[in-house]
């Protein structure tokens, strides 16, 4: 379906909304009420995020988007990790995180979009050569919590999934 340029931009465009607001804000946020080895993390991560909101959005105005639509489920989505950091525990904002970096389109993938597409699209080649670590930098810190924290990290991972499973945006964004 990503080879339906409306499809491509629609899901591209969603994906710009959730990164504009999670990638350095929220990483910046939970690092503020994290503490130790998860605050260091957070702020770490934030710094290799940065960016990558312009760099999207770059990709898009390659693909002709001038204007990106605004998506209320993205606002629901990151909104929730910001009420979890704040009222629960910031470790939650781990599954999350496993959820956006474990779903990585290969490099193989992008190779196809960008020669049908006829467009480089440079943020999801970056996410396809790096977030497999950032995968694995994830679960390390998740294996570094206690077991009922763990199991919290999880519980919202799984949130996450079945709220991007359950969203009806245009063109089938999931």
């Amino acid at each position: 379906m990503l080879f339906d340029r409306a499809f491509l931009v629609t899901n591209l465009s969603f994906i710009y909304r959730t990164m504009l607001a999670s990638a350095g804000p929220l990483l910046d946020f939970a690092a503020a009420h994290a503490f130790g080895s998860l605050r260091d993390y957070y702020l770490s991560h934030a710094g290799e995020e940065r960016g990558h909101d312009q760099m999207l959005r770059d990709d898009l105005l390659r693909l002709g988007v001038a204007e990106i639509d605004r998506y209320h489920g993205a606002a629901q989505l990151v909104g929730s990790q910001y009420y979890l950091v704040a009222h629960d525990h910031p470790a939650l904002l781990l599954g999350y995180m496993a959820v956006m970096e474990g779903n990585a389109m290969p490099l193989e993938m992008v190779d196809q979009l960008e020669a049908h597409h006829k467009v480089e699209l440079t943020c999801l080649r970056h996410h396809a050569a790096h977030d497999p670590g950032h995968f694995e930098a994830v679960k390390a810190q998740i294996a570094r919590l206690a077991p009922e924290l763990q199991s919290r990290v999880h519980w919202n991972a799984r949130c996450t999934i079945s709220f991007i499973n359950s969203l009806q945006l245009p063109h089938g964004v999931q």
